[in-house]
């Protein structure tokens, strides 16, 4: 390989990862890019267990004892619902949360104190479902939502670097058809079978 060829190669794989960490923070991340630039008001809501209405439960000041069937609600939203998570104290390690949405209802599982699930819709109200935890308690309910944080994902970075090479390899490796077809003379030239005749 020249060096020429592979001075341009460096700079190519450059410009891929360069062109990568760009897409990833600015179109992947540009909410919480732009609520920490001060370009847009943050939209994060809390809601805590004086917010929540509760099914098939005990309320008491320590929190709230889940019986068969327990449920929870948040509802009389009416908004736009872009991210949820929830953080409680309790031996449950996850719950079902149930979006009524204006266009299609989306169901995403939330683990305790995990990361953000995205919903992405206008939503109603929200159905809490715990995952088993008949007579568990919960206290310190924590429902987090439109709270944009900054998540900078490894594998769709690698992704679109990978995509790139992937990509230029293949257009290295394709080579003109010699269909044997003779280029046309310069002009004032005649062809060669005039000059034998």
């Amino acid at each position: 390989m020249s060096r020429k060829k592979a001075v341009k190669n460096i700079v190519f794989a450059a410009a891929a990862v360069l062109a990568a960490a760009v897409l990833e923070v600015c179109a992947f991340n540009f909410k919480p890019l732009a609520v920490s630039l001060g370009w847009r008001e943050s939209e994060a809501r809390i809601y805590t267990q004086a917010d929540l209405r509760f099914e098939n439960c005990t309320e008491s000041g320590e929190g709230v004892l889940l019986g068969e069937g327990g449920c929870f609600y948040l509802d009389g939203l009416d908004y736009e619902l872009n991210t949820i998570r929830i953080s409680y104290t309790g031996e449950i390690p996850s719950l079902t949360a149930c979006c009524d949405a204006d266009t299609e209802d989306k169901t995403v599982t939330l683990v305790n104190g995990g990361k953000n699930a995205v919903v992405d819709s206008h939503v109603y109200s929200v159905l809490f479902r715990p995952h088993g935890g008949e007579g568990t308690m919960l206290s310190g309910i924590e429902i987090v939502v439109n709270d944009y944080r900054f998540d900078f994902s490894a594998a769709r970075f690698f992704a679109m670097i990978a995509v790139c090479l992937i990509t230029r390899a293949l257009f290295s490796l394709q080579h003109p058809i010699d269909y044997g077809i003779a280029s046309a003379p310069p002009e004032g030239e005649k062809p060669e079978e005039e000059k034998q005749g």
